[in-house]
């Protein structure tokens, strides 16, 4: 095994051991909101929200690029939503347009998910399961999954 792997496999495991032993919190409002966008929770055990904006940095841009390509593989059991803070419909479909993205996406206009403290800045990620929800952090500084 190459020392690259070996470093790459020993962060997705810190990764997990931390997601295990952080705090886990009630999921419920996460899903009001994003029923409320229009989404339809798909029969995969996790779910992945990305909060981006419009205007986001290269390292942001490129995680979020991972997640789409890694989003159009079928065997993956991750539902990945991209929810874009952006109050102008057309700044929303030339972003999604621009990046070629193929991930179930909502327009947050009115930046719901802040409003309410569910996510304490953009760009970030939080994944839901069975235990709740996550918050896992920055968007833009890692390889890849983060957990």
């Amino acid at each position: 095994m190459k020392i690259r792997d070996r470093t790459k496999l020993a962060l997705v495991a810190a990764s997990i051991c931390f997601l295990n032993c952080s705090k886990w919190i009630d999921k419920t409002d996460y899903v009001v909101e994003l029923n409320k966008f229009g989404w339809e929770s798909k029969s995969t055990d996790s779910t992945l929200i990305l909060f981006s904006s419009v205007t986001e940095c290269a390292p942001c841009n490129d995680e979020i690029n991972y997640w789409n390509q890694y989003n159009l593989d079928e065997a993956n059991q991750l539902e990945i939503i991209l929810v874009v803070s952006e109050k102008y419909k057309t700044n929303y479909e030339s972003f999604l347009k621009e990046n070629n993205l193929n991930l179930n996406t909502f327009m947050d206009s009115t930046n719901v998910f802040r409003e309410k403290n569910l996510i304490p800045f953009i760009p970030y990620k939080v994944l839901l399961t069975e235990k709740g929800a996550q918050r896992i952090g920055e968007i833009g500084y890692v390889e890849g999954p983060s957990f």
